[in-house]
């Protein structure tokens, strides 16, 4: 049973008028789909008011859950590592334009 399933059949316990389980065939964006059914049926029960009559879920197999670093989660160190990138891409666009300025040069003196 999937994550998806499991939480549909719970909430079909202690919810009326949920929408049908969608079981979407394999491709490309299936994961994607799935991951946003899921968050469709979270947004659901919460709006509902419900998400406390819900069990605790937790992962059977955390090898299969994605490490990530707590300096991955911190939005400030994120926010520094982009303008960092932003700033170098600039500078490589500036030499850039320098360059094709050279080139213009040369070509108008030949």
């Amino acid at each position: 049973m999937t994550a998806k399933e499991l939480l549909h059949n719970e909430l079909e316990k202690i919810s009326s008028g949920l929408p049908r389980l969608v079981r979407r065939k394999v491709g490309d964006n299936k994961c994607r789909l799935d991951v946003d059914d899921i968050f469709s049926m979270m947004v659901r029960a919460d709006e509902a008011g419900i998400m406390t009559q819900l069990p605790v879920f937790a992962a059977a197999r955390l090898n299969r859950v994605p490490h990530m670093k707590p300096e991955d989660l911190d939005v400030c160190l994120i926010a520094k590592k982009l303008t960092a990138l932003q700033e170098l891409v600039e500078k490589h666009v500036v030499g850039a334009i320098a360059i094709i300025r050279l080139i213009s040069v040369v070509l108008k003196l030949v």
